[in-house]
């Protein structure tokens, strides 16, 4: 299965990895995203960071994502579904990706970081799910607690806990997700495949207001 291989990586902590480093960490990740966009302006690349330099947690390998808002409204998301590096890294390359390189958006401007805010979400290991028919895997979907993870026939996406918000129902939570893997709304066949997932999420918090020693601080690289 495609996301089989997160369940193998350090983050396998048990499931309230992701909820306990965001509680003992939040101002270091949010920070460390808010360095990386300042450098990514001041330089064209996110902040260097050194793994070995954080706590064991920041420095274990774990999937994360980084959503900018510009008053209240999308500014650019970036994330990574199945861990391969250092968490921390991951917070600083994936910060840099949602300003400057998402494709919905053009890049971040100076002017704008007064009032750009960030949030991190940092994900559990993926587990499959295991099922028969639509109706057994909607039954496993806890709405405003579960992300998804699907995949069929080449096609894969993926919705964060945050989309029950606006999708509150399962059927159309799972609808519009197969729309977003270029499947039609109502796909289903033998080869179906889920895997779910939980996140923690930080604060939101302003970007100008975020930055501490202007990136050169323990952990990040001149």
């Amino acid at each position: 299965m495609v996301a089989g291989s997160s369940t193998e990586n350090t983050a396998t902590q048990g499931g309230n990895f992701a909820t306990r480093v965001v509680a003992s960490h939040e101002p270091t990740l949010l920070s460390t995203a808010a360095t990386s966009i300042q450098t990514g302006l001041a330089q064209e690349k996110p902040a260097a960071v050194n793994p070995a330099t954080f706590p064991d947690d920041l420095a274990a390998q774990c999937g994360s994502f980084v959503t900018l808002e510009k008053e209240g409204r999308l500014r650019g998301c970036i994330g990574t579904i199945q861990a391969y590096r250092p968490l921390i890294v991951d917070v600083s390359e994936n910060a840099y990706g949602a300003a400057f390189r998402d494709p919905r958006f053009q890049p971040v401007e100076q002017q704008e970081l007064e009032v750009l805010s960030l949030s991190i979400s940092v994900l559990s290991p993926m587990q499959p799910l295991s099922f028969g028919s639509e109706a057994e895997l909607l039954d496993q979907l806890v709405p405003h607690e579960t992300g998804l993870l699907i995949h069929d026939q080449g096609h894969r996406a993926v919705f964060l806990p945050q989309v029950w918000e606006s999708l509150p129902e399962k059927t159309q939570f799972l609808g519009k997700l197969r729309i977003k893997a270029r499947l039609p709304e109502t796909h289903w066949s033998a080869s179906f495949e889920a895997w779910q997932f939980q996140v923690a999420k930080t604060k939101s918090a302003k970007i100008a207001e975020t930055t501490s020693d202007n990136g050169n601080g323990p952990g990040h690289s001149p």
